[in-house]
């Protein structure tokens, strides 16, 4: 298990999110492991929690009255897990060797700028976002805009909803997490 990375709201200096990555694995205790550590990081408990899930499916945490939000990911060697306190949040992540057949890119493309994003990148930006959104692949991935901000920032909206995405490329795997929220500069 291995934090990957977390942001800071550099004005409370309180967690946006963490992102924590271990071996993909069916075993449900090790999830479960995965998301006490993210807890932790954010300073709550790590005990008496429940694992709900919106109407659409999108999961999120109970702890007495509190919502933590929370998204995982997985490859077939590994898994991620996002947690935040203060936003919604969604991951995706995929190997940046995976091969995109042509009849998916006209499935992914939405608009002419989007194709100097490679390929399989543009799929984790968009689907962490429709995770965080919690339509999941419901709505078309072409319905979904994104905008390359710097480095590794980008925007993606649709009519109705916008987010921040962090996409990044760690181990040969691209990560995106999708966030509703930007406090201040990320740290």
């Amino acid at each position: 298990m291995s934090e990957i990375l977390t942001y800071k709201d550099p004005v409370t200096n309180e967690d946006l999110f963490s992102v924590l990555a271990g071996p993909q694995g069916a075993d449900l205790e090790y999830r479960l492991m995965l998301i006490r550590q993210g807890l932790k990081l954010l300073g709550k408990p790590v005990s008496n929690f429940t694992l709900e899930s919106e109407p659409g499916g999108k999961p999120y945490l109970l702890i007495g009255k509190d919502r933590v939000e929370i998204s995982l990911s997985h490859t077939k060697d590994q898994l991620v897990v996002v947690v935040s306190k203060i936003a919604r949040i969604g991951i995706d992540i995929e190997h940046d060797n995976r091969v995109v057949s042509e009849r998916l890119l006209k499935r992914i493309f939405c608009e002419l700028s989007e194709c100097d994003i490679q390929p399989i990148r543009l799929w984790t930006i968009k689907e962490a976002f429709l995770k965080m959104t919690g339509s999941g692949l419901r709505v078309g991935m072409n319905k979904v805009r994104v905008k390359h901000v710097s480095n590794d920032l980008y925007e993606a909206s649709t009519q109705n909803e916008h987010a921040w995405v962090f996409s990044f490329l760690w181990e040969k795997k691209y990560i995106s997490v999708a966030w509703d929220k930007f406090p201040g500069e990320v740290a």
